[in-house]
């Protein structure tokens, strides 16, 4: 179960903006590293990071959603053999 965030995800804030600041973006990219090497600490490999998925809370710290496609208990030298991710279009 996912806490309640009542902010917005990263994608609704850079489209509010059409672009973030950069002080902004470097909060959100730190934060966003220190949740992936937290997960990557307990063994988790999160595999659909998009902004989407990076929910902001009202305080403005953000919170990684949709864990539909992690793996867990991978090591350092484990590998994932399943396809992530969407097939390229071709025109």
């Amino acid at each position: 179960m996912t806490d309640y965030c009542a902010g917005k995800d990263l994608s609704l804030a850079i489209a509010a903006k059409m672009m973030l600041d950069e002080e902004e973006a470097k909060f959100y990219l730190a934060e966003i590293i220190l949740a992936i090497n937290y997960l990557h600490k307990e063994k988790i490999l999160y595999r659909d990071l998009k902004p989407e998925n990076v929910l902001i809370d009202l305080d403005g710290h953000i919170k990684l959603a949709d864990f539909g496609l992690s793996k867990e208990n991978i090591g350092d030298n484990d590998k994932t053999n399943t396809f992530c991710g969407s097939p390229a279009c071709r025109l």
